[in-house]
């Protein structure tokens, strides 16, 4: 994904390629999954959740697009994987979730400068949580869930491969950091 968005911004601008690639993922959910039943979802949930839906995905293509180099456009990939330690995060601190110790060393892990330039980055593609939520609905949601904790460092590859990026030892070492807390995080919470 971070690949592919930054090769499209690099041709048609940061702008211009976040609003092809949302328009045509737009166009592709409504072929393939439908247009949902407005009806059915509660009007502050919809209301509240599209405007946070997008404005990450603007945030997220956007920084893609506008980062110096390829290799900091990786970087700032790699920052959008945090999500998994902050869902579980939110999960405590908002629904009560049950946790042991572990989840303090997971979630200081990648740090608070990285905390900071998620949050800047903001609240990945349409398409991706299409097919996260058929896999959530129709799959082997324990699969999926594990197989999620292992994508930052899957997505860094292909993004470096399709960027022609050479990422440092240091780079490797903080992506395995992330799916190491996640996990832990992951680890945490079970019982």
């Amino acid at each position: 994904m971070v690949g592919l968005i930054r090769g499209v911004s690099e041709g048609l601008g940061a702008v211009g390629g976040a609003a092809m690639i949302y328009s045509l993922s737009g166009l592709l959910l409504i072929f393939t999954v439908g247009f949902p039943n407005l009806r059915q979802i509660p009007r502050r949930y919809l209301l509240a959740g599209s405007v946070l839906f997008v404005s990450y995905e603007i945030c997220l293509a956007l920084s893609l697009g506008y980062a110096a180099s390829r290799q900091q456009a990786i970087e700032v990939g790699m920052v959008n994987y945090l999500w998994p330690s902050l869902t579980i995060l939110f999960a405590i601190l908002f629904n009560g979730q049950k946790s042991s110790w572990l989840v303090i060393p997971g979630l200081l892990l990648f740090s608070w400068p990285v905390v900071i330039k998620l949050m800047t980055v903001s609240v990945a593609l349409g398409l991706a949580y299409a097919a996260w939520n058929v896999g959530i609905l129709h799959g082997n949601v324990s699969l999926l869930a594990a197989a999620s904790y292992f994508t930052p460092v899957l997505s860094s590859a292909l993004a470096a491969i399709l960027l022609s990026a050479t990422l440092s030892w240091s780079f490797w070492q903080g992506a395995g950091m992330v799916c190491l807390g996640s996990l832990l995080c992951w680890y945490a919470t079970r019982r």
